[in-house]
């Protein structure tokens, strides 16, 4: 029977309902082995018997107990069930990828430990019948940050619509790629409904929801979607996330119920910090009070606390209190060199102020940035960004290129050579080349994965911004303003409603155009004096765009 199972000679099959219904399609006695291994009231997940690749009843029984906890996301309990049949059975490619799920969960998207688990599991794909390995090269992609991901997976979906496996990467591809490939929340959410749609006990297809919704301040798909947590997930999870959900709409949590959340769920803090940016009525003091709060809130021991001032200075940047900023340099220069540099440089880069600001203190923190920086292509990257910074933009080209062509030096040499992609792309802008620059912007950050921080997100403003530009890709452009900085470029949202009121007006699109506006305004309430030139013209435009007849 388990030979049976391995060599997947019973054929496809989804196992998702009661065991009758399927009876017909697959052999009795393997379903009832299924059911014998799984023990449980819960319904069997979605399962395509030939992908059971493993000849071992304790590797299958302790893959299966996996699943059980990992559908109530109880994520140490799946761990160590996935790692004990992976330890039985070494070449059990879903085991091995069911592990980095877990990783992801547990260390973050795209972390080592993630990495390492679903390469494991790669090994072992020519083991899977040809639509799992289908399944498994659009999570390949997805693992490396890809944006082919989302339509290799949308692809899969069309052709599958029933599997809600593929469903669910389908969400997590549109949900972890949003940045690079910005979709709206409702198209993100309906991937993961389907799933929902289809096994509401499957806990871990509703935390992006819960999270999404809460960044975008929609209450009634919140409450919607902890209600169906509520019923399968931790408790504490559950908890943490009605805390959550009074950060944002209320009422405002004690500061012990705020502090026992974030414990349990410590990304609520930074989505309650993005979800305050979204409020109609929020000003820059009003979200700075926000995550000063989830900090506080944050366990003492944990080490994001050493790099709030870095947070909070680019946060300033952003709100255009440059002065505040510039303030903070010599006590982020003692944990980052190139933080700092970057508090003084990306003002000019965003076109804040002129690149002579603090331009000896910036050469100081730049040459020590480089001298603990062993990546030959991130010192390349930080040239070429600084010459183009410095008004040379052809010595950008020329940098970027050189280090692209350079042989590879590193495991990461695939995203950074992206980053340099994408940093020659801002140069020919500069140069005037816009259809070039947009092209390699495209191209670098799409392999980028996103996971470089504030310099990809500056990258992924100046696309953008140069596709609003054009008629032609307006609409484009439009969607990556509103849907592409919730994460690492949420410091640019002000920023970005600025660009969002001029492009809107540009299109016709006054009442749009008028709420941009405003919201730009309410965030830039207390920018700096040199800055009022961009307050004043957006103050003008609300006026011109609200004294018109509708």
């Amino acid at each position: 029977m388990p030979g049976a199972l391995a060599s997947g000679s019973l054929g496809r099959a989804q196992v998702d309902g009661p065991a009758d219904s399927i009876l017909p399609l697959v052999d009795r006695l393997s379903v009832a082995l299924l059911r014998d291994v799984w023990r449980s009231r819960e319904p069997l997940p979605s399962l395509d018997l030939g992908s059971l690749t493993t000849d071992s009843i304790a590797a299958l029984r302790a893959y299966l107990q996996g699943e059980r906890y990992y559908r109530r996301f109880a994520l140490d309990s799946a761990l160590a069930q996935y790692t004990r049949a992976v330890e039985v059975d070494s070449a059990f490619a879903l085991a091995h990828l069911r592990r980095a799920l877990v990783f992801g969960w547990t260390g973050g998207y795209g972390s080592p430990a993630s990495v390492l688990a679903a390469e494991a599991g790669f090994r072992f794909a020519e083991r899977l019948p040809l639509r799992s390995r289908r399944l498994l090269e659009g999570y390949q992609s997805f693992q490396n940050g890809d944006t082919r991901a989302i339509d290799s997976l949308r692809a899969y979906v069309d052709d599958y619509p029933a599997d809600l496996e593929g469903w669910y990467f389908y969400g997590e591809a549109l949900h972890h790629l949003v940045e690079l490939e910005p979709r709206s929340p409702d198209t993100v959410l309906a991937a993961f409904d389907r799933v929902i749609a289809g096994d509401s006990t499957s806990t871990p297809a509703m935390v992006h929801p819960l999270e999404i919704t809460m960044i975008y301040r929609d209450s009634t798909r919140f409450r919607r979607y902890l209600g169906v947590f509520a019923r399968t997930g931790p408790r504490a999870r559950v908890a943490a996330h009605r805390v959550g959900g009074g950060l944002v709409w209320g009422p405002s949590p004690s500061e012990s119920n705020l502090r026992t959340a974030i414990a349990a769920v410590p990304h609520l803090a930074f989505y309650a910090v993005v979800a305050a940016y979204r409020n109609e009525t929020a000003t820059s003091d009003s979200v700075l009070d926000v995550r000063r709060r989830m900090f506080a809130a944050l366990p003492l021991g944990s080490p994001v606390h050493k790099f709030e001032p870095i947070d909070r200075g680019f946060m300033l940047i952003g709100f255009g209190r440059l002065r505040e900023a510039r303030a903070l340099v010599d006590t982020v220069a003692a944990i980052s060199p190139g933080a700092a540099a970057g508090l003084l440089g990306w003002p000019a880069a965003l076109g804040l102020a002129t690149p002579s600001s603090g331009r000896a203190r910036a050469d100081s923190l730049v040459a020590q940035d480089r001298a603990q920086t062993e990546n030959p292509q991130m010192r390349a990257f930080a040239d070429a960004i600084r010459a183009v910074v410095e008004g040379h933009p052809e010595e950008g080209v020329k940098r970027a290129s050189e280090a692209i062509r350079d042989p590879a030096v590193s495991p990461d040499s695939m995203r950074g050579r992206g980053m340099l992609r994408a940093a020659m792309g801002w140069a020919r802008l500069a140069q005037g080349d816009t259809a070039g620059g947009i092209s390699d912007l495209r191209t670098g950050l799409s392999v980028t994965g996103g996971q470089q921080g504030g310099a990809v997100g500056f990258l992924r403003f100046q696309l953008a911004l140069a596709l609003s530009a054009d008629e032609r890709t307006r609409a484009e452009g439009i969607s990556h303003l509103r849907y592409g900085f919730n994460g690492t470029g949420v410091h640019l949202l002000p920023l970005t409603y600025l660009a969002l009121g001029r492009t809107y007006e540009a299109a016709d699109k006054p009442d749009s155009a008028a709420f941009a506006y405003g919201r730009f305004l309410r965030l830039w309430d207390k920018a700096d004096p040199e800055l009022q030139r961009r307050v004043s013209e957006a103050r003008e435009a609300l006026a011109r765009l609200t004294a018109e007849p509708r």
